[in-house]
C-alpha cells in the first residue's frame, strides 16, 4: 500500500503475477504470459510490451493506469480489463492493441494506435482517442455501448474482411469513417458523427443517425442498408455502390447519382426520402435519366434531425458473430451461493464459411432484471464489486 519506484526497466518472466494497491512508478515494462492487477496507481513511463494471449492486464474501480505517457511504445496482446481510468500513448508498433479489451469506465489512447487483427473491442462507457491521425481498426469486434470519441480531426477506418463494428449509442470522428475492404462493416444503432463518411468497400447498415459536417459517399463494392428508422444527413452526397432499405436522406450541398451504382427502395408504398435543400425539382443535382433512384421520393419538406432531437429507437445489437445462448431462470428465497455450468446454457455460434467459433469467458454480468427495489443490481444500475457499475 506504499510506493515502490523501478527507475530502470522491469522484465516479468512467464507465470509471474503482480498485485498493485499502492503507488507504482516503472520506467519501462515488458512481460510476456504474466497477470498485473492494479487498485491503486500504477504509471510506465516509456516502452509498455504486454505480450502472450494468455497474459491478464487489469485495472480496477479507482485505479489509475498510465502507460508510456512519456517516450517509447505499446504492445498489449493479453486480455485487457479496465474498471478505473487507463491512459495509453503510442500504441502503434508492431501489432499495437491485439487482444480482448473491455472498458467498463474511461479509457483514453494518445498518439499512434493499431488494433490488430486478434483486437475484440467493448466500450461500455468512455472511449478517447487524442492526436491520432487515424485509428486502425484490424478486428473482429469493435463494439460501442456508450461513448467513443475520436478528436483531433482523426479518422476511423475498418481495414480487414473480418472487421465489423456495432454502434449502440454515441460515436464522435472528427476525420472520416471508412470502410477500405470487402467484408469489412458498421452497424449503427444510434449516432454516429464526423466530417466524412466514405463507403469504398464493404457494408453500412444503418438503423440510427449518420450525421456527416461534408461528405457522405459510396464507391464501386460498397452497400448502404438503411432502415425505417435510419436518417442520413450531410453537406455533400455520392453514390456509385448499392443503396437499400428506407429512411430519409437530407443533404445542403452537391448530391451527385450520375455514376454507376443503384438507388432503390425496398417498398414502393414506403419509399426511401431524399431532401436535397438546394435542389431545382429533381432528386438530385446530378444523376443519369437511364439510371433512376427507384421507389425514391424528394418530400416537400423535410426536418434535420440532429443527435438532441434524433430518437435512438433501434434495439441494441452485437457485433461479429456471438454465441447460442440458453435463458437461464433460477431463483431462491435466501441468500446463498449459486453454481452452475454456463457450457449447459452457452454454445459457440455456428460455423461461418468454414470457420469455426470457440467461447472466450472473458467477462460476464449477472444482474436482476427490472427489479427497483435492488438498488445495486437491476437493469439500470449493476454494481460488480472491484469492477464499478
Amino acid at each position: 500500500s506504499g510506493t515502490f519506484t523501478i527507475s530502470n526497466n522491469l522484465n516479468m518472466l512467464p507465470g509471474a503475477e503482480v498485485i498493485n494497491e499502492g503507488t507504482m512508478n516503472v520506467n519501462s515494462f515488458q512481460s510476456n504470459n504474466t497477470s498485473l492487477i492494479n487498485y491503486n496507481s500504477f504509471t510506465v513511463n516509456a516502452d509498455f510490451l504486454f505480450l502472450a494471449s494468455s497474459a491478464y492486464l487489469e485495472n480496477k474501480a479507482g485505479g489509475t493506469m498510465s502507460l508510456n505517457m512519456t517516450s517509447g511504445n505499446t504492445n498489449i496482446t493479453g486480455q485487457f480489463e479496465n474498471s478505473g481510468t487507463a491512459q495509453i500513448k503510442n500504441a502503434g508498433s508492431g501489432s499495437g492493441i491485439s487482444a480482448v479489451v473491455n472498458n467498463y469506465n474511461i479509457m483514453q489512447i494518445y498518439d499512434s494506435v493499431i488494433f490488430g487483427i486478434t483486437t475484440y473491442l467493448t466500450n461500455d462507457k468512455t472511449l478517447e482517442f487524442h492526436n491520432a491521425t487515424s485509428v486502425e481498426f484490424q478486428g473482429p469486434l469493435l463494439q460501442n455501448n456508450n461513448l467513443m470519441t475520436i478528436f483531433d480531426g482523426g479518422n476511423l477506418s475498418l481495414n480487414s474482411s473480418i472487421s465489423q463494428m456495432v454502434n449502440n449509442k454515441k460515436v464522435i470522428v472528427g476525420g472520416t469513417v471508412s470502410h477500405n475492404v470487402a467484408g469489412s462493416k458498421i452497424v449503427n444503432n444510434c449516432t454516429i458523427i464526423s466530417e466524412d463518411y466514405q463507403l469504398v468497400v464493404g457494408t453500412t447498415e444503418n438503423n440510427g443517425l449518420i450525421w456527416v459536417n461534408d461528405e457522405f459517399k459510396l464507391e464501386g463494392a460498397s452497400f448502404l442498408i438503411n432502415s425505417e428508422t435510419g436518417f442520413i444527413r450531410g453537406a455533400n452526397f455520392r453514390n456509385s455502390g448499392s443503396i437499400s432499405g428506407y429512411g430519409s436522406f437530407y443533404f445542403t450541398g452537391t448530391t451527385n447519382f450520375q455514376s454507376a451504382g443503384s438507388f432503390e427502395g425496398d417498398d414502393p408504398a414506403s419509399p426511401i426520402q431524399f431532401f436535397d435543400t438546394t435542389s431545382t425539382g429533381d432528386i438530385f443535382d446530378t444523376y443519369d435519366p437511364a439510371n433512376p433512384a427507384i421507389n425514391t421520393i424528394r418530400p416537400d419538406s423535410l426536418t434535420p434531425l440532429d443527435d438532441t432531437s434524433y430518437d435512438c429507437t433501434a434495439p441494441p445489437t452485437t457485433a461479429g458473430y456471438p454465441p447460442q445462448a440458453e435463458e437461464v431462470a433460477i431463483q431462491f428465497c435466501e441468500p446463498a451461493s449459486l453454481t452452475f455450468d454456463l457450457d449447459e446454457y452457452v454454445q459457440p455460434h455456428e460455423d461461418v464459411e468454414g470457420n469455426s467459433f470457440t467461447l472466450l469467458y472473458t467477462s460476464i454480468r449477472l444482474f436482476d432484471p427490472n427489479d427497483e427495489e435492488n438498488a445495486t443490481n437491476n437493469t439500470t444500475h449493476l454494481v460488480i464489486p472491484g469492477k464499478g457499475s
